[in-house]
C-alpha cells in the first residue's frame, strides 16, 4: 500500500469530495504496472492512466464513438511529448470531470491530434488519456495495488495510522511532480566478462568518469570538413573525399555549405564540461546525425542505420574530445543537440559558443 501526502490549500477549484464525505474508494485496474482509473468526462465513460508526472490531463485515442462534447476549445501547438516535435492538439476549458462522488466542474484539459499516440493495442483495453497531478492535488492518496484500489481522502479529515509494516519517504515537488531521492545499485560487466560488485549504492562510484583532456590554447569553434553526395543515410565519411574544410563558429550549418541540399559535415573538437557527473545528450536533427564524445557514439539520430536518440556519458570538469556527423538530404537543414546532467528536469540546447573548443 502506498499513501501520498500531497494537498495543495487555497485553490478555488479542482477535485471536490461531494455530500460530505470525507474518503472515495476507487477500484483501478493493473495493467503492465499501470495504473487504470474510470472517469466520466462530460457525461463520456472513458479511461485514464494515472501518472503524478503529468500536469493537466491529456486526452488522446478519441474516436467518434465515444461522443465527447468538449468545451471552450481552442486550437494549440503541444512540445515536449517523447522529445519529438510540436504536435498539433486542442485546448478545452470548463470541462465536467466526476469520479465516483469526486466532482471537477471547471477542469482544463488538452488533446492531442496524433494518431500514432496510442496505448490501447500494448495494454490491450481503450485508454483515452492521462491524468495526474491535478487530481492529486487535492487529496491525501492512499493506493492499494494488491487489492487494486485508491482512497481519495479529505486533507482536512484525513487521520494517519500508524503502521509498524510501513515507511515513510519524503516526497519534494519540483514543476508540479513528486520525486523522491535515493541511490541504485548498478553491476557493469567489460568485453572480458568482469563485473563490478554491488558492494557501493552510489551511482557515481561504480560508473568511471571519463577523464578530461589537457588542452592549450583552446579557441573558440569547431574544425569541420564538407562533404557532398546524394545519401540515404548518414554515409561513413572516412571513405568519402571532402570538397572544403575550416571552422565554424556556430551551428548553422547552411552557412557552411556549398549548395542548399545534399550535403554532410563532420566537425571536431573538445566539449567543455563544467562540472563532474553523468550528462544526457540528444538529437533533434535534419535529417541525421550522430554525436561521439571520446570515440564512443552517445547519440544517433535520424536517417541513420542505428537509432540511438537519447544517450549518457559519465564525464569529469574539462575538456573531453568530440566528433559530430552531420547530413542534409533536402529541405530544411537543422543540426540540434541537446544536454542535460543526470536528474535535472530541464534539457538544454548546445550552442558552440561557450561550450565547444578546437
Amino acid at each position: 500500500m502506498l499513501t501520498l501526502c500531497i494537498p495543495f490549500y487555497g485553490l478555488s477549484q479542482g477535485f471536490e469530495l461531494q455530500n460530505g464525505k470525507k474518503f472515495e474508494k476507487v477500484n483501478f485496474k493493473l495493467i503492465n504496472n499501470l495504473i487504470i482509473i474510470p472517469i466520466e468526462v462530460n457525461g463520456a465513460k472513458l479511461s485514464f492512466i494515472l501518472d503524478s508526472g503529468v500536469s493537466k490531463p491529456i486526452l488522446f485515442n478519441v474516436s467518434g464513438q465515444d461522443s465527447i462534447q468538449l468545451r471552450n476549445v481552442s486550437e494549440i501547438t503541444i512540445s515536449g511529448l517523447g522529445g519529438g516535435d510540436p504536435i498539433k492538439g486542442l485546448s478545452s476549458k470548463d470541462n465536467f470531470f466526476k469520479i465516483e462522488e469526486i466532482r471537477n466542474f471547471k477542469q482544463l484539459l488538452y488533446v492531442v491530434l496524433d494518431k500514432d499516440m496510442n496505448f490501447s493495442p500494448s495494454l490491450g483495453i481503450p485508454i483515452h488519456g492521462i491524468i495526474g497531478y491535478d487530481l492529486f492535488r487535492d487529496f491525501v492518496v492512499e493506493i492499494n495495488y494488491s487489492s487494486e484500489y485508491i482512497k481519495f481522502h479529505d486533507p482536512e479529515f484525513y487521520e494517519e495510522k500508524e503502521n509498524a509494516k510501513s515507511q515513510k519517504l519524503p516526497l519534494s515537488l519540483r514543476r508540479n511532480k513528486a520525486y523522491i531521492d535515493g541511490s541504485v545499485g548498478l553491476k557493469l560487466q567489460n568485453s572480458s566478462g568482469q563485473r563490478t560488485s554491488l558492494e557501493s549504492l552510489s551511482y557515481e562510484k561504480v560508473t568511471e568518469l571519463h577523464k578530461a583532456k589537457k588542452v592549450k590554447n583552446a579557441k573558440e569553434g569547431l574544425k569541420y570538413k564538407y562533404y557532398e553526395g546524394e545519401w540515404g543515410f548518414l554515409p561513413d565519411f572516412e571513405k568519402l573525399k571532402p570538397k572544403t574544410s575550416g571552422q565554424v563558429k556556430d551551428f548553422w550549418v547552411g552557412d557552411y555549405a556549398l549548395r542548399e541540399d545534399h550535403f554532410g559535415m563532420v566537425l571536431n573538437g573538445y566539449i567543455l564540461i563544467p562540472e563532474d557527473g553523468m550528462y544526457t545528450f540528444n538529437s533533434r536533427s535534419d535529417d541525421a546525425c550522430k554525436l561521439f564524445i571520446h570515440n564512443e557514439m552517445v547519440v544517433s539520430q535520424g536517417k541513420v542505420y542505428e537509432e540511438k536518440e537519447v544517450g549518457a556519458i559519465a564525464l569529469k570538469k574539462g575538456y573531453h574530445p568530440v566528433t559530430i556527423q552531420f547530413m542534409e538530404g533536402i529541405g530544411r537543414e537543422n543540426l540540434r543537440l541537446y544536454i542535460k546532467k543526470m536528474y535535472d528536469v530541464r534539457w538544454k540546447q548546445l550552442e558552440v559558443k561557450g561550450t565547444f573548443f578546437y
